[in-house]
């Protein structure tokens, strides 16, 4: 009998429409800026009218992952990141993560809400705003903040109308008082009038580098399955992200469960009629982040049948790894090098009593596993799992597990609030308890999130790289790629790390990518660094502000980054900001004039992934070789081996000058080390003969 494991899901990402605060760098035009206070008030009304699903996705440091207004972590289907590590590889290491809400009513009736089956949803009826993204300062080259509501597509289509202004001297830092009434950080850029003086918005402050904001409750009846019903929370949702070397494999996961009550008409469908009005008391409260783990989505075959699971008490961590297979030969734990990271959830605080500040550090209340055979079907089973303080050993044998961290219990009067902070992240391997490093130099999971507990600790104060340059790169009439970052010098040069309280900027180093590794994580090579001249520190080369690379094929894409990094005068050393993806470049092959100009690239094929196709959302890795200067109009390729055996036919009809092929026969199978011919064939009929070696 065939067992269907993995359920379709539905394809929420490409139907959604969304609104979308984007606090970016980019400079922006208003006639006529308005008082923050105002502007903000007016575009909470617009908002209001706009808010549905959404979702906006991290990718600033090098763990990428979708972030929903409905309870979700990452992306099923993988076409927006699902805890992608490295970032750009198109390696998720998750399936489906999510919130889950568990608790008594005031009749003593278990419910539990969980975001993996839809039962959150951003009411309308709230009106507040669904989602944001915010890039944080260091980003801003203007004199003023722009905070930008977009569409979906983060920075494209904007309306003037929805761009605010703040003026950089007076807000937006954290840790003082931007507004001058005493008190620090107390209305953050959520929207809400946090403090209650009538402004909005007034002395906000961005946490890390890209924060999102989402609020969502589960008052609608219409999300939940058949015979549940509502607990009566909303959830406050916070992310931070940053793309610093020391903080860029995780991403923070802030909670506030508020009891709102719940709904006499949460069984509408008018949503704006599904306001909270029947308020009770919620006991034994638990909340937990759920991951259905399965690690190495570039792996072959059913990859999510050996994975393992496991809990470290001593760091409060639940995490998950890629065990050994039993029905592959031999060992191929971390999918043969494809996928050795192990992803973990790490409760950094939370609140001791109904209070919204925490009062740690706590420890979970439990780690439980279960497999794909036997997900809890009721809220009696998934509060089971969240409340009965058990720390599971790890499994006797690899498969496909599902992991809950959770923390609780609390008692929650109607209005009151408990918090949660967590961190998530993707290390090189566990890590040596008998050996932490504090610093994380070695990058594995306990020294990633050790990390994050310091940073939390610090109230999220921490020696920070100077910005990373804003770039331009622009193809050359001669062929060659021009990078240039003169503009914005002074916001990367004069930037103070909030630590040492001194400009300690150092200089630039510049990168290419041509290739990815095994695993899809792309790999930068140095071509040049530029820094400050006559200081003692560094090469001395002195700072310069562009770079041509004339070492570039045509027909192929390359990715170019331009870094900055500090004198490394602190305890954590050098820090340098994030290469990020890159600008992609797809080098031009023009048409040829005669038939002899067409040739292959690269030959020899040295099987090496350097030539191969990058993978992206849609495709994963493949070998890859091109036939460049094709002539203009339709033509066709033929591949034969030296004895004369037939190969593949390539027609290229879609004007481009080059076509690429994957070296797999038109009977699907891989070519190996050779000489092969090729022939290429005009619309005239004029005929081009040449030789390619293939070494594998």
């Amino acid at each position: 009998m065939s067992v269907i494991r993995k359920k379709p899901s539905w394809p929420r990402m490409a139907a959604i429409s969304f609104a979308l605060l984007l606090i970016t760098g980019t400079a922006f035009s208003v006639a006529n800026p308005v008082m923050a206070a105002r502007a903000g008030r007016a575009v909470k009304n617009q908002l209001r009218k706009a808010v549905d699903i959404g979702a906006v996705y991290h990718s600033i440091g090098r763990l990428w992952v979708n972030v929903t207004n409905w309870g979700w972590m990452g992306d099923d289907n993988m076409v927006t990141p699902s805890m992608e590590w490295p970032g750009g590889s198109n390696n998720h290491y998750l399936y489906q993560g999510s919130i889950w809400v568990a608790g008594r009513d005031s009749l003593g009736t278990l419910h539990a809400t969980a975001g993996d089956e839809e039962e959150f949803y951003p009411l309308l009826s709230q009106a507040r705003i669904d989602s944001f993204k915010a890039n944080g300062w260091s980003d801003f080259t203007t004199e003023e903040y722009a905070m930008v509501v977009a569409s979906a597509t983060m920075g494209h289509n904007l309306d003037p109308d929805y761009v605010l202004w703040y003026d950089k001297d007076e807000y937006g830092k954290r840790g003082i008082d931007d507004d001058g009434d005493g008190a620090v950080d107390e209305d953050p850029l959520d929207y809400i009038d946090n403090d209650g003086d009538g402004l909005i918005n007034e002395d906000f402050a961005a946490v890390s580098e890209e924060d999102t904001y989402a609020i969502y409750n589960d008052l609608w009846l219409n999300q939940h399955a058949s015979g549940d019903t509502p607990l009566g929370v909303e959830v406050i949702e916070r992310t931070y992200a940053w793309s610093y070397s020391y903080a860029q494999d995780f991403v923070i996961y802030d909670y506030e469960v508020i009891n709102v009550g719940t709904s006499s008409k949460s069984n509408s469908t008018d949503l704006s009629e599904i306001v909270p009005d029947e308020p009770q008391t919620i006991t034994d409260l638990y909340i937990a982040i759920r991951f259905d783990f399965d690690i190495s989505s570039v792996a072959a075959g059913e990859y999510w049948y050996d994975d393992l699971t496991a809990y470290l008490a001593s760091d409060k961590l639940s995490y998950g790894w890629d065990g050994d297979d039993p029905e592959v030969e031999g060992n191929d734990a971390g999918e043969f090098g494809l996928s050795t990271g192990y992803l973990g959830v790490r409760t950094l605080d939370y609140s001791e009593d109904d209070k919204r500040r925490p009062g740690g550090p706590h420890i979970p209340s439990s780690h439980n596993w279960w497999t794909i055979d036997d997900d809890p079907s009721s809220d009696a089973l998934k509060f089971q799992f969240m409340s009965n303080g058990v720390y599971a050993a790890e499994p006797p044998s690899p498969y496909d597990y599902r992991y809950l961290h959770s923390v609780g219990p609390w008692d929650l009067a109607p209005g009151d609030t408990i918090r949660w902070i967590a961190a998530v992240g993707v290390g090189e391997g566990l890590g040596d308890p008998a050996n932490p490093d504090p610093h994380n130099t070695k990058g594995s999971l306990r020294d990633v999130l050790a990390f994050a507990q310091e940073l939390y600790d610090a109230d999220w104060l921490a020696a920070t790289p100077p910005p990373i340059p804003d770039v331009t790169v622009t193809l050359q009439a001669d062929g060659s790629v021009l990078m240039d970052w003169s503009a914005g010098q002074s916001t990367v040069e004069d930037y103070i790390d909030p630590l040492s309280g001194e400009k300690d900027f150092e200089g630039y180093r510049v990168y290419k990518s041509d290739r990815t590794d095994a695993a899809g994580a792309r790999v930068w090579l140095p071509l040049a660094s530029f820094d400050i001249a006559g200081n003692g520190v560094g090469g001395e080369t002195g700072l310069k502000y562009e770079f041509v690379d004339r070492d570039v094929l045509k027909g192929f894409s390359y990715y170019y980054s331009v870094t900055s990094f500090d004198n490394g005068l602190t305890p954590i050393g050098e820090l340098e900001s994030s290469k990020g993806a890159g600008i992609a470049v797809q080098m031009a092959a023009p048409p040829a004039d005669d038939l002899d100009d067409v040739a292959v690239v690269p030959n020899p094929y040295l099987g090496s992934a350097i030539w191969d196709h990058l993978p992206t959302y849609e495709e994963q890795w493949w070998a890859q070789i091109q036939f460049i200067n094709l002539p203009e109009g339709e033509s066709t390729i033929r591949v034969y081996t030296l004895s004369g055996d037939f190969l593949i036919e390539i027609v290229n009809d879609d004007g481009d000058s080059f076509e690429s092929w994957d070296l797999i026969t038109r009977k699907q199978g891989d070519i190996v080390s050779g000489v092969y011919l090729f022939v290429v064939e005009d619309a005239d009929g004029n005929t081009k003969v040449g030789k390619f070696v293939v070494i594998r």
